[in-house]
């Protein structure tokens, strides 16, 4: 009678254990394969934190992972300084110059222009405060309109 002999048990994978060597490689391989997400979540966050304390590390930065703080010195860290200045704002101890503008997003697609023009209105005004009676009154100047091609994707004029 021919009888096929058995392997060793330690060239089955299905004997593993048996192989000290391979059994870590199956155990290292199966925990890698069960946690990818986690190890992926956990390598990426390490990244990030190495990236935070070498930006932290450059003096000229201030800890921030763009320009040094003092490069813009306009609110919102807006490049130009624009229209309005703060110190244009304050009138005296209570009055104050203020301005209202729309967000229409889409509804600010000026319909009769070749290229993608947008409107919005911008409403200012003076806030009063009456010091002997301590209420405020909201004074409104004339309406102006503001027209721009600056968009975003055709959604509506970015102010």
């Amino acid at each position: 009678m021919n009888t096929i002999p058995a392997p060793p048990r330690s060239e089955s994978m299905a004997y593993a254990s048996h192989s000290s060597s391979s059994a870590l490689f199956a155990k290292i391989n199966y925990y890698v394969r069960y946690n990818t997400k986690a190890i992926v979540i956990g390598i990426g966050m390490i990244l990030v934190v190495l990236v935070m304390i070498a930006d932290n590390a450059d003096n000229q930065s201030n800890g921030y992972l763009r320009l040094p703080r003092h490069a813009y010195d306009h609110w919102g860290g807006a490049v130009h300084p624009g229209y309005f200045a703060l110190e244009d704002a304050v009138i005296d101890d209570h009055t104050f110059h203020f301005a209202a503008v729309t967000d229409l997003d889409k509804l600010s697609l000026v319909a009769d222009s070749k290229k993608p023009l947008f409107r919005s209105t911008l409403l200012p005004g003076k806030l009063v405060r009456d010091a002997a009676t301590n209420r405020y009154n909201v004074e409104f100047e004339p309406v102006r309109t503001l027209v721009s091609q600056h968009n975003e994707a055709g959604r509506g004029m970015e102010l």
